[in-house]
């Protein structure tokens, strides 16, 4: 060790600069919204946001009726600034080709990307929809 650098000094910068680069990372992801209303049982959820003011409005409703089951699943993830998915997913089952399996996989990736999306009295719909850029 050098004997002209104080360790008290070394010390104090370290932690500084650890508490600096901390803060600096955690008001890097600000602003950002996700709102899910699940209903029934069998919906699946997974909402990944990085960036800022990114917004996320998701319903699954599974209303089940004579036996039938079916499953809502999603994942939305958006990177970047100022994007907006609004998703509705609708498992009625009350016929055996109704809203069945309903799959969602939403990427927004880049700034200023709106997707809007619906699915319900069907068998099997499926949904990948990516946006990329700005």
């Amino acid at each position: 060790m050098l004997p002209f650098i104080n360790t008290n000094i070394m010390k104090k910068l370290t932690t500084l600069l650890f508490v600096l680069v901390f803060a600096g990372a955690t008001t890097f992801a600000q602003n950002n919204d996700a709102t899910v209303d699940q209903t029934g049982y069998d919906n699946n959820t997974e909402v990944e946001q990085i960036g800022s003011d990114n917004d996320v409005t998701l319903e699954q409703v599974h209303n089940q009726s004579n036996g039938t089951r079916g499953i809502n699943d999603a994942y939305v993830k958006q990177t970047g600034i100022t994007n907006i998915a609004d998703v509705y997913q609708r498992n009625r089952g009350q016929y055996a080709a109704s809203g069945f399996n309903n799959d969602l996989d939403l990427i927004q990736d880049g700034n200023l990307n709106t997707a809007n999306t619906y699915q319900a009295i069907a068998r099997g719909n499926d949904i990948k929809l990516d946006q990329v850029g700005d």
